[in-house]
């Protein structure tokens, strides 16, 4: 995995073997330059903004899908996980939701 750091104050992860992005862009301060670099054995990225704000993310995939399926309360339907990872077979995170 690699992180690279943009001049809006975002962060991005990046599959190193493929060059794909890993989702969206994480959040930071807008017009505050910013750096990052990966703690805790890999599992987690600090970000630090020139304004001394920053931020510890937790990016172990078991993780995102924890949250995520603690903000849903529940698991994708088969037709949302085909709107947005139709080249992937149904395998949902929350599924004992």
């Amino acid at each position: 995995m690699l992180a690279t750091t943009a001049r809006d104050g975002t962060t991005q992860l990046w599959q190193v073997p493929s060059g794909r992005p890993i989702g969206t862009a994480l959040p930071g301060v807008a017009g505050q330059p910013v750096s990052a670099a990966f703690i805790d054995g890999g599992a987690e990225l600090v970000t630090l903004h020139d304004n001394g704000q920053g931020y510890v993310w937790d990016i172990r995939p078991q993780a995102w899908a924890q949250r995520a399926c603690a903000i849903a309360g529940r698991t994708l339907t088969r037709a949302e996980w085909h709107d947005a990872l139709p080249e992937r077979d149904y395998a949902p995170a929350c599924s004992g939701r």
